[in-house]
């Protein structure tokens, strides 16, 4: 869409707090016969019939507290008084800036008229936009005697919609919860689309948490109905974050909408579907994942994580056959952070690239080593996440690294959980195969944990499956558990797939494991994450 400052009838101004002209495109200094360097710093009331400058002034006091309405106004212009379609815009709403789009009457005019609806709705779902609501809280949050409740609102996997049905189709699923959202709302409420698949929403009236559960709980119900796309009924679920404003609380609205957007955050972590109220276990987890996501950068940036391997061991032939590469960070001031910890704040702030770019140049390092010194033919693991499997060029970047190490392909195992090879799009699947044409395993990591359709494993070029440790623990005691590890050990010997079992704590499910034909296992019973010397030194002493 051409911009508004490049549209040929339509001149923009932007003006300061006072009313000054602060910049301008040129078919603006056209449309008020002069020049820009003339007009910038005087005031635009100046420049109209004196009878107009109340009603411009008056237009500018009412952005976003009415509607705002196109005017007619006269400006001197050729020796005579030439008539004007000028409508006035908010910029900002804590610093009093707006912008003034102006035509001459006719073509031009009709075009002002879609420019200036243009920076109130949103072109998809024909919501308000973000400009427009943060306006809309300004004013709300100025009347003291307003309660409310502002619900940030994000639909759920949506990404799954745009790369298995088309970006038309994520498209008709926002204009759905667009819908759906809007026949929630009374009256005196208000909804805007603020960015991709996000939504807010202020419940006007809204005082208490009882009362803001409901009405969420009713949006999310609303939005998990079926709804019919590309003639499939899909089921679409949306998560929220709540902030309520009350008359002892009266932030700024960025700061409101920034508060809900932490609960959201919050719920997420918790699964989809879910919502929490913004309170002081919120406040404290946004402020934890500020202070890690900091110390993370930095960590990074000056090389101080490192990476602990945890030992494989071939159960038939009770030896160590490799390692997985594993994160640790001690920071100075945050003291030990663990994985739990530190890897959903990567994830959310664009840092599990490096941080993959890392833990893989250490751990190829490492194995090579080992493999020098040892002369045992051991093999390392590294965890790739969703981020990592949808980089451009990923198999290259990787070929590189064992290049640069010496270590050779078939050493390097690639773990994935399952969830994301289910939904794996074009990219994901391109980029497994050219990881597999390097000779690399590739394997799925929680194995059990999020399966409903088995089909895929015929379909994506997998190597071996890790059973996830919440089965194992219940091997030889648990019935149900132990039917699962039988079927899964099964299922992939048919596919010629090697096993590898995690979470070994016992010695009876080591035991069971091996007479089940598991071919690989780890935990605490066979070792724990140590750092690369203790594991150089242990395969020594056993070669």
């Amino acid at each position: 869409m051409t911009s508004l400052h490049d549209q040929e009838l339509v001149g923009v101004l932007w003006l300061d707090a006072d009313g000054r002209i602060e910049h301008l495109n040129d078919r603006a200094a056209t449309l008020l016969d002069s020049t820009a360097p003339k007009l910038v710093a005087r005031l635009l009331a100046e420049l109209v019939r004196d009878r107009d400058a109340e009603a411009l002034e008056q237009a500018i006091a009412a952005v976003g507290v009415e509607p705002s309405r196109t005017l007619v106004l006269h400006v001197h212009r050729a020796g005579a008084w030439a008539h004007l379609g000028m409508a006035v815009c908010r910029i900002n709403a804590t610093d009093g800036r707006v912008m003034v789009l102006l035509a001459d009457r006719g073509p031009g005019l009709a075009q002002v008229e879609e420019a200036q609806r243009q920076t109130r709705v949103d072109a998809l779902t024909q919501l308000q936009n973000r400009p427009l609501l943060v306006g809309l809280l300004e004013d709300r949050l100025a009347a003291d005697d307003r309660t409310f409740a502002v619900v940030a609102l994000n639909v759920d996997r949506l990404r799954a919609v745009n790369d298995s049905l088309g970006h038309a189709s994520g498209d008709a699923v926002l204009v759905t919860v667009a819908d759906r959202l809007q026949a929630l709302l009374r009256p005196e409420d208000a909804v805007a689309r603020v960015a991709g698949d996000d939504f807010v929403v202020v419940c006007d009236g809204v005082s208490t948490r009882a009362h803001a559960s409901s009405r969420v709980e009713r949006m999310l119900d609303a939005i998990a109905q079926p709804m019919q796309v590309e003639g499939l009924d899909l089921h679409i679920t949306a998560s929220a974050g709540v902030m309520l404003v009350t008359n002892h609380d009266r932030p700024s609205a960025d700061v409101v909408i920034t508060q809900a957007n932490d609960a959201l955050a919050a719920a997420k972590q918790q699964g989809q579907a879910r919502f929490l109220v913004h309170d002081d276990d919120v406040r404290t987890t946004a402020t934890d994942r500020l202070r890690v996501e900091t110390s993370l950068r930095r960590a990074l940036a000056d090389q101080r994580l490192r990476v602990a391997y945890q030992p494989i061991r071939d159960l038939r032939a009770g030896r160590i056959a490799g390692a997985e590469a594993l994160a640790r960070w001690e920071d100075p001031e945050l003291g030990t952070v663990t994985p739990e910890r530190f890897m959903p704040v990567a994830r959310d702030s664009g840092l599990v690239e490096p941080l993959t770019r890392f833990v893989l140049d250490r751990a190829v390092a490492d194995a090579a080593a080992w493999r020098a010194t040892s002369g045992v033919d051991i093999h390392v693991a590294v965890n790739l996440s969703a981020q990592d499997l949808s980089r451009r060029n990923l198999a290259t970047e990787i070929a590189t690294t064992l290049s640069s190490h010496g270590l050779p392909p078939r050493a390097l195992r690639l773990e994935i959980v399952e969830t994301i090879l289910v939904e794996a799009d074009d990219r994901v699947r391109r980029n497994l195969s050219d990881l597999r044409d390097l000779g690399i395993s590739l394997g799925i990591d929680d194995f059990g944990t999020g399966w409903s359709s088995m089909s895929y494993l015929k379909h994506l070029p997998v190597d071996f499956v890790k059973i996830d440790k919440s089965f194992v623990m219940g091997l030889g005691t648990d019935r149900e558990d132990t039917a699962i590890v039988r079927a899964v050990v099964g299922l992939a010997k048919s596919l010629d797939l090697t096993v590898v079992a995690e979470g070994i704590e016992h010695p009876t499910q080591m035991r069971l494991l091996t007479e089940l034909g598991c071919d690989l296992g780890q935990g605490f019973l066979i070792g724990h994450a140590e750092p690369a010397d203790v594991m150089a030194a242990s395969l020594q002493a056993s070669g």
